[in-house]
């Protein structure tokens, strides 16, 4: 494991005491979960590309499948997306529930 995937786990583990007694395992966005999330995309069937910005930066993430294409900042985004996709299908703007808020309104009474 690298240095900054596992400072970044400590940090998940540290944000709230009272949850990481009851859930012992956190993980946390970083660097090294790209390649793991494009993996899985891989094996799903997606056609993979990076479209890089001026800089030589990869900028944005790509997943092609027969009549979708997905983008997004990172691998673990990318594959958020396309199992939002393939959960809802046509319907993924799905809003109803409306948890965004819930989630909000929960921790504004906290």
């Amino acid at each position: 494991m690298s240095l900054s995937a596992h400072l970044s786990v400590i940090d998940c583990l540290m944000t709230d005491s009272k949850y990481s007694h009851e859930n012992p395992f956190c993980l946390s966005f970083t660097y090294a979960t790209h390649n793991p999330a494009l993996l899985i995309l891989k094996e799903k069937g997606y056609q993979l590309e990076i479209i890089l910005d001026e800089e030589g930066d990869g900028s944005t993430f790509v997943a092609t499948g027969p009549g979708r294409r997905f983008a997004a900042n990172g691998g673990a985004e990318l594959l958020g997306l396309v199992t939002v996709w393939e959960h809802f299908g046509i319907q993924w703007s799905q809003r109803e529930p409306d948890l965004m808020n819930e989630l909000i309104q929960e921790n504004l009474e906290e």
